[in-house]
């Protein structure tokens, strides 16, 4: 009886929210965006999958079951079957939930669907999930998978975003070479094209088939593969996790996966050679607030430098970030998702200021400085990295000609409001990660959703309003509006608020 109640509750609701979805969908997927940014977007999909072994993995035991399991004389394979094969059925079916989203997009406001191509659409995303599944084991359960897949990261990453611009600006040869590059367009080629005359997506579709086929029958040969000690390493990352998350704690549960990752011997390296350079050195105090400041920025001129590959990665998502405001300045939601990506890169860069924060009193006994002081000072090295890596963009895209609307106006405001958008990603930062015990009280007491407003509005709050400063004056200049001075100074007085807001701040770990 429960489940009966359950089952027709959810189909009334599904009833109810169909229409809601189906046209708000609508206004974003359509066969012209599949065909621009499927092929990517599936790409990066693949690709994080395999980041996903990298941490945790489809196969992951307990602490106690490591101990026992796999201590004993028991054949890993079979150890190994079960988990394997439920992870790769939750594979295909969250594949086939995704290409569900897709369809109700792909047939709201009206249009006209192809049955057989929406199934096809189905079958090929559920194929897709279990590619990643099988990728995903291969990188947790083989230390030279998952070697390949860090080398290989940015040359992947690179590939993706040359198959989106190529999509958006070379027209149906475009469009084809990304469909047909691989696996990642193979999958989305049926939602391409809502046309039931053309049937080149069949083919797609069967190579989809065969290249899962393929994943799974290497995949479950290996399935007797892996290291106790890599299963021992995710058992302890997932049961730190699982702790952190409880406590609502998400700077320790990165921190958890981080280590996970780097297999606890980077880290350890990474400090005892860091300790070497420093033994010999005499630290001093600065002597003045000015000299506090040149110091953090010389600290975070100093990680870049050891770290290059963060920076790689951070100027890579806000070039992404520009070319998707600056190629769809016609559409809100190519400049709200560009104006995101660069928010992310920005936040990317903030590490040093979270390792500060980690530890508060750092500021007072080395620098002491004020902490706002401080923490405004750790934004001006992410700044240029991201204003420079904007403006390369645009003029790279201005001397192609794929500028929408054709002049550099909408450029110069990514540029300018780069700073603003990286003291955004500075004040979610200074949070610490943790949500405070007051947002928490006024979730569960005063919020009618049971928290879940209250929550949310607390973690999107300066990712939107980073999106809003970007998103305001771009658009207020694609539409040549009279009132266009007044967005621009809206969007910089806030941007100034966020600045000020970062200058006053006296204790990193409120609000």
């Amino acid at each position: 009886m429960t489940i009966y109640s359950a089952v027709v509750a959810l189909a009334i609701l599904g009833v109810l929210l169909y229409g809601t979805a189906s046209s708000a969908l609508a206004q974003v997927v359509g066969a012209g965006a599949v065909a621009r940014w499927g092929p990517s977007l599936m790409m990066l999909a693949f690709l994080a999958a395999g980041y996903w072994g990298a941490v945790q993995g489809p196969v992951v035991f307990s602490p106690a079951d490591v101990a026992v399991l796999l201590g004993a004389p028991l054949p890993r394979s079979e150890l190994v079957a079960r988990p394997l094969r439920r992870s790769l059925v939750l594979g295909g079916l969250a594949g086939a939930l995704a290409a569900g989203v897709l369809i109700v997009g792909l047939t709201g406001a009206g249009r006209h669907a192809d049955a057989v191509r929406m199934l096809g659409l189905g079958i090929a995303l559920g194929l897709a999930g279990v590619i990643c599944v099988a990728f995903a084991w291969l990188v947790s359960s083989r230390a030279g998978v998952e070697r390949a897949l860090r080398v290989w990261s940015w040359p992947v990453a690179a590939l993706a975003g040359a198959l989106a611009i190529g999509a958006a600006s070379g027209g149906r040869v475009g469009r084809a070479v990304a469909l047909w590059s691989g696996p990642w367009g193979w999958a989305v080629q049926p939602g391409a094209g809502l046309g039931a005359g053309h049937r080149g997506w069949i083919g797609g579709v069967g190579a989809v088939a065969v290249f899962a086929a393929l994943s799974v029958a290497v995949a479950w040969r290996r399935r007797g593969d892996g290291a106790t000690e890599r299963f021992a390493q995710r058992a302890e990352g997932r049961a730190h996790l699982q702790a952190s998350m409880m406590a609502l704690d998400a700077r320790t549960s990165r921190r958890s996966l981080a280590e996970v990752a780097s297999g606890g011997a980077a880290g350890a390296a990474l400090a005892g050679s860091g300790a070497r350079r420093l033994s010999g050195l005499a630290v001093r105090r600065p002597r003045s607030r000015r000299g506090a400041e040149l110091a953090v920025l010389w600290r975070g001129v100093v990680s870049a430098a050891g770290r290059p590959q963060r920076v790689g990665l951070a100027c890579g998502l806000a070039a992404g970030g520009a070319a998707l405001v600056l190629i769809d300045v016609k559409r809100p939601v190519g400049v709200i998702v560009g104006a995101l990506l660069i928010y992310g890169a920005a936040a990317w860069l903030l590490e040093p200021m979270r390792i500060e924060l980690d530890v508060p009193s750092r500021t007072s006994v080395f620098l002491g400085a004020r902490p706002g002081r401080v923490l405004l000072a750790h934004t001006v090295f992410p700044s240029f990295v991201i204003g420079g890596s904007l403006a390369v963009c645009a003029v790279a895209l201005a001397l192609a000609g794929q500028l929408g609307g054709g002049d550099l106006t909408a450029a110069i405001v990514l540029v300018v409001t780069a700073p603003a958008v990286t003291c955004c990603a500075a004040m979610s930062a200074r949070r610490g990660g943790r949500l405070p015990e007051d947002v928490l009280i006024a979730a569960v007491t005063s919020d009618p959703s049971g928290g879940g407003v209250v929550l949310t509005a607390w973690l999107a709050l300066w990712p939107a309003v980073a999106a809003a400063i970007v998103f305001v004056p771009v658009r207020a200049i694609h539409v040549r509006s009279a009132a266009l001075g007044v967005l621009v100074s809206a969007a910089f007085g806030v941007a100034a608020a966020v600045v000020a807001g970062i200058a006053v701040s006296r204790d990193p770990r409120d609000g």
